[in-house]
């Protein structure tokens, strides 16, 4: 993966590797150590590198410490029982916020916590991004795939006895 300078997310130009983390991003070189220990300093050399590139592996390394230090305690902090549910769930939701689809669907939320599970699967989808790219010709038919499969994962929870206690909130 090259080091790439055109991140659209950011609406402008900002230096990311692999799969979207700023190079300028704080923790990167605290992921980088974890990842990749002796090798840190080579692996920043060559991030810090405009012609510079990374391994696929070395990107998913640093995705992964990325969502793992981030995202799911964002997602924990939406879905306070995230640990609870099975691990294809958990990862779900972890990648629905990532994207922002989850955090950006309060109903979503308020319906996971209650148990309703397959009103939060429907509600899940009820999303712009989602609609756009199920559009003929959309360029990016890959958002809504991914967000079916999230809803999925949510939907299969419906009709399982939960022993999960539905979050009560103080509003």
């Amino acid at each position: 993966f090259p080091v790439t300078i055109a991140d659209p997310k950011l609406g402008k130009k900002a230096m990311t590797i692999g799969y979207g983390t700023l190079i300028k991003n704080p923790d990167l070189p605290k992921w980088a150590e974890q990842c990749f220990g002796d090798q840190c300093g080579d692996f920043m050399r060559r991030v810090k590198d405009p012609a510079g590139s990374i391994t696929e592996p070395e990107a998913r390394q640093i995705a992964t410490h990325s969502v793992m230090d981030v995202y799911k305690p964002r997602t924990e902090k939406l879905i306070p029982n995230l640990s609870q549910y099975p691990a294809d769930v958990q990862g779900a939701m972890i990648s629905s916020v990532y994207r922002g689809s989850l955090s950006g669907s309060p109903k979503t939320v308020a319906l996971i916590n209650a148990g309703k599970y397959e009103d939060a699967a429907n509600e899940y989808l009820v999303n712009s991004e989602y609609t756009a790219a199920k559009l003929p010709g959309s360029k990016f038919p890959g958002v809504a795939t991914r967000m079916e499969k999230e809803a999925a994962a949510i939907r299969s929870l419906a009709g399982t006895t939960s022993t999960l206690p539905p979050i009560v909130t103080g509003k």
